[in-house]
């Protein structure tokens, strides 16, 4: 029994989960079902982490192992003995190869796994014998963020302008690319602004001047004075207001429930992958040699601020970090 129920699980059979699967099969019937690794850890990061966008970064990363599961061996769930150094390479290899993600994204994934191997030696749902990582060595090449240099930006300002004005064939003034555009600079004039909260920014948050809202990610309140560039930025998009909740048609376009934060958040997700393709195309299209993406934004502005002589520990608050390290 315990072998056929091994055999249909799809994992490799090895000595050791034939022993466990054969204690299993011996323990009383009545006995509570040893948890499902997967289950057991999503319901202990709702437990231990205050932050909403770190429980959400490692739901994410435990809904893409099951999803590799699934697509893999057929199936959902795992058990805390089944989890070992080979599925966790095959893991990884299927991050690379499949969804195409980057060293830094799965080491990520595989740091969550970790910690919930960790919470579940402590909790003694795992022997530290069975510790899966013991054999893995989890390293990660950092990712150059190169802020760009003041004649950069104004070039992209320059290319803005020209678009608006209908002088240049790319972008149009009406298409994903020109909205990329204009939300990567109100990021920056916005002091960093990151994109889930451009993305998701509502007319309702326009006060006075001033833009006034909740960061998604750290759940602090802020409020950033609208410079003037700024202001002709959302006069582009001012025939929105009354007709739509959002000032960027970004979430206009996806289909998914916006009623709720989390359906928010897979939308932003989706329409990320674009905007930052359209941003390598107009970098390229105005001879912007480095790298840019929506989070470039906020390593301009912080450099922008520097050079401008602010003090560290305004630089930190300006871009809604927890800690000046």
């Amino acid at each position: 029994d315990a072998l056929t129920r091994l055999r249909a699980s799809a994992v490799p059979i090895t000595a050791a989960r034939l022993k466990a699967r054969v204690e299993d099969e011996l323990t009383d019937d009545t006995a509570e079902p040893a948890p499902d690794f997967i289950e057991w850890s999503l319901d202990r990061v709702e437990k231990i982490y205050d932050n909403q966008g770190t429980r959400r970064n490692h739901r994410s990363s435990l809904k893409k192992f099951q999803r590799f599961l699934g697509e893999r061996h057929g199936r959902a769930d795992i058990g805390f003995r089944e989890l070992d150094a080979s599925i966790l390479e095959e893991m990884m290899a299927w991050e690379s190869t499949e969804l195409g993600n980057a060293d830094s994204t799965i080491h990520k994934t595989m740091r969550t796994l970790r910690r919930m191997c960790n919470l579940a030696i402590r909790d003694g749902h795992m022997e530290q014998s069975e510790y899966p990582f013991r054999h893995i060595t989890l390293s990660r090449s950092r990712t150059q963020k190169q802020p760009l240099t003041d004649a950069e930006v104004e070039a992209l300002e320059q290319h803005r302008e020209a678009m608006d004005q209908g002088l240049v064939s790319y972008p149009q003034r009406d298409t994903t690319a020109a909205h990329a555009l204009r939300s990567w600079l109100l990021q920056m004039y916005l002091l960093g602004m990151r994109w889930g909260d451009v993305c998701s920014l509502e007319w309702s948050s326009i006060r006075d001047g001033r833009v006034e809202y909740t960061m998604l990610k750290t759940g602090t309140a802020k409020s950033v004075k609208l410079v003037p560039k700024a202001r002709d930025i959302l006069e582009v998009y001012a025939d929105r207001e009354g007709e739509s909740r959002w000032m960027f048609p970004f979430l206009d376009w996806r289909q998914e429930d916006l009623d709720t934060d989390e359906g928010i958040r897979r939308a932003m997700q989706r329409v990320n992958a674009s905007v930052n393709q359209k941003l390598r195309q107009i970098a390229e299209r105005v001879g912007i040699d480095s790298t840019m993406s929506t989070h470039i934004a906020r390593h301009t502005a912080a450099n922008r601020m520097a050079s401008a002589g602010w003090e560290l520990r305004k630089i930190s608050a300006a871009l809604g970090h927890q800690s000046v390290s």
